[in-house]
């Protein structure tokens, strides 16, 4: 698989091609809001060398678009983004009863806005 190197706001991290055409159907303000949940926590992503794993997430609003990201993270490496797949909401529910969702890991974390890790600039334009 191809993949490309990205450096955003200081995190590095690869990209498989399945994850970038998958990312690339989605409307703008969906793909912005999966990167902008995403990317501030990937180092603090669980480290699980040999398996792929997955976090779940939700692109708030009217019709939310619940979603997993599958992804290796292994140690001395940096993360890579393997795939992404929308989940009904009991699949969703299911990675969070199991605590494997992006608010598990970004509950704390702020951005540099003081906005929460599902924070997006266009959620409200």
């Amino acid at each position: 698989m191809d993949s490309e190197l990205k450096f955003i706001e200081g995190t590095n991290f690869d990209i498989d091609e399945y994850f970038a055409e998958k990312i690339n159907e989605l409307s703008s303000h969906e793909r912005k809001s999966i990167l902008y949940q995403i990317i501030p926590i990937l180092n603090d992503l669980p480290e699980v060398n040999g398996w792929s794993q997955l976090i779940a997430g939700v692109v708030k609003g009217d019709n939310p678009l619940y979603f997993s990201v599958e992804f290796l993270k292994q140690v001395d490496e940096i993360p890579f983004l393997l795939d992404l797949h929308e989940l009904d909401v009991d699949e969703y529910l299911d990675l969070y009863l199991e605590s494997n969702t992006i608010d598990t890991y970004g509950r704390h974390k702020q951005n540099d806005d003081g906005q929460g890790t599902d924070a997006c600039p266009e959620k409200n334009s």
